[in-house]
């Protein structure tokens, strides 16, 4: 008897549906490169599934850090997601000010994609591996030179 009148005085309570608004997805990089190409694909296919927008905004800006700080600082009601590569793992390690802790400050959803990286050199190079390559660059500096399409690529010789 105690247990019906208990559910006598309880609401309906109804199953929250998720997303109930638009959800951001945050790529901290400028627009066009590879993480913006991905995040825009997945969110398309996402807003399909899910019947509502999502919106994905570029806010690059200090490696990344804009972006990622901008996650960081909102509401943790999932509507503010981060899209991001290996450098959001790194850069806390370079930048001391970046603001954020990769594993405390973020919890991680999925894997979308993994994206090869490669390297070549000009057939007129000797060097037919990473090791030939690092000698010949230690003898003659005109040997190598580098070039990203990144606006901030940091390279260790």
């Amino acid at each position: 008897m105690k247990v019906l009148i208990l559910f006598l005085f309880c609401g309906i309570v109804e199953a929250q549906t998720y997303p109930a608004k638009p959800v951001r997805v945050i790529v901290p990089l400028v627009p066009g490169g590879n993480q913006d190409i991905m995040a825009r694909a997945v969110a398309e296919e996402l807003s399909k599934g899910l019947g509502q927008q999502i919106v994905v905004e570029n806010r690059p800006g200090q490696s990344a850090i804009i972006g990622t700080q901008a996650v960081k600082a909102a509401a943790p009601d999932g509507y503010t997601l981060l899209s991001v590569a290996i450098t959001f793992a790194r850069v806390p390690a370079i930048v001391k000010s970046a603001g954020y802790d990769p594993a405390k400050d973020f919890a991680g959803v999925s894997l979308i994609c993994r994206i090869p990286q490669v390297l070549v050199v000009n057939p007129g190079v000797a060097a037919r591996s990473v090791q030939e390559l690092i000698a010949c660059a230690g003898r003659e500096s005109a040997c190598c030179t580098c070039r990203t399409r990144a606006t901030r690529s940091r390279w260790s010789t």
